[in-house]
């Protein structure tokens, strides 16, 4: 077992390290614009923060989520189904897929809605 020791004026560890086991770190952990934390077998799944408030992951060399705080948005990678509610086993049938209610304080707006049962416009049935 080799032991590193840092001096405390100069805490910078150039190179590579790797750690076989597990690894703590106490206080914070910094990673770089554009820099990646690989969390896969190979490289092709990774988390980054490519720009200022915005982090990307990527599964299978594909970007499935970006939280982009300047923009205020959060995206689902393009082409992929987003499930809420639905359990860890179960894949999404179409792009969004919703088990529960859905409630809105706004507008909905679509070509077409389809409803498996009663559908309300207020207290008024629509067929």
């Amino acid at each position: 077992m080799a032991n590193i020791g840092l001096k405390q004026l100069d805490p910078i560890l150039t190179g590579s390290l790797q750690v076989s086991g597990s690894t703590g770190v106490t206080g914070s952990l910094s990673v770089r614009a554009g820099d990646k934390i690989f969390t896969g077998a190979n490289e092709n799944e990774y988390i980054q923060t490519d720009t200022t408030d915005r982090m990307r992951f990527i599964v299978g060399g594909n970007q499935m989520l970006l939280l982009d705080e300047d923009d205020s948005r959060v995206n689902v990678g393009y082409g992929m189904k987003l499930g809420v509610g639905l359990g860890n086993n179960t894949t999404p049938g179409v792009e969004l897929e919703v088990d529960g209610h859905i409630s809105a304080s706004s507008n909905i707006t679509g070509s077409d809605i389809y409803a498996a049962g009663a559908l309300l416009v207020g207290d008024t049935l629509k067929v």
